[in-house]
């Protein structure tokens, strides 16, 4: 857990080939106090898979009635809710109340999500499921300038950086619809 808040620049350059959306936005972000490295990364790649212009970036974690991310329509009512990591059982259900849609990204080898998934079927919750190892690749070349290229297409999430080139498989069906 980080004891402070960390900010970061950082540089998207978003191509969803599934939508054919072709974004680029520089943003600064934080590694808010109580949210580990991988919460972050998994709440960045989530950024990613929405428009960035229209979509929002929780700033607080002690806030439970707001998503981490999501979309809003004019009125200020949630189209879509996304949660990162591993919620709790309530805060999916107050998600559910709240939004129209709700998506889970988390990662994919856990027994949390194992435990899960009785619950998120019912409840109608999309899980995107991120493999760890390409979580871990990116935990281990992030810097506080974040200059990424990303690449949605089909079932691939592509990031690369100066430092590397990196690609997860994407679930089958886990496009997100906004």
């Amino acid at each position: 857990m980080a004891n402070k808040q960390i900010v970061f620049k950082a540089h998207l350059d978003v191509s969803d080939m599934n939508h054919h959306r072709y974004e680029h936005k520089d943003v600064t972000i934080s590694l808010l106090p109580k949210e580990d490295i991988e919460h972050f990364l998994l709440k960045l790649i989530g950024y990613c898979l929405l428009p960035l212009e229209s979509a929002f970036w929780s700033k607080t974690n002690d806030q439970p009635i707001h998503p981490d991310l999501g979309l809003q329509d004019e009125i200020g009512d949630y189209t879509l809710w996304i949660e990162v990591g591993f919620p709790s059982q309530k805060r999916l259900d107050k998600a559910c109340q709240l939004a129209k849609k709700v998506v889970l990204i988390t990662p994919k080898e856990s027994e949390w999500l194992d435990n899960m998934k009785s619950y998120l079927r019912k409840r109608a919750i999309k899980v995107i499921a991120i493999d760890i190892k390409f979580l871990n690749q990116l935990q281990i070349e992030i810097s506080k300038r974040l200059d990424w290229s990303v690449i949605i297409e089909h079932n691939k999430l592509t990031i690369s950086n100066d430092l590397g080139y990196y690609e997860t498989s994407l679930p089958q069906g886990c496009d997100i619809v906004y």
